[in-house]
């Protein structure tokens, strides 16, 4: 079960990440390693565009076209 779940993670990576934010495969098997790239991951992001990974949800606002859609 590991094993699918690694998978999963791995291809949810390759779906959502630029190259050059993508961890080397040696590092993938190793949870303190992947800290330390994602860590300098969001770093970069914030430099580069002034994103911080924490606050890019941001608050949930009404949307008039959502609410019909719901209904």
């Amino acid at each position: 079960m590991r094993a699918v779940t690694h998978a999963q993670t791995v291809l949810s990576w390759q779906e959502n990440l630029s190259q050059d934010e993508m961890p080397p495969e040696w590092m993938w098997p190793f949870d303190e390693e992947l800290e330390g790239w994602f860590d300098d991951v969001a770093a970069k992001r914030k430099e580069r565009f002034g994103i911080d990974d924490d606050d890019a949800g941001g608050a949930m606002t009404e949307n008039a076209l959502a609410d019909e859609w719901r209904r």
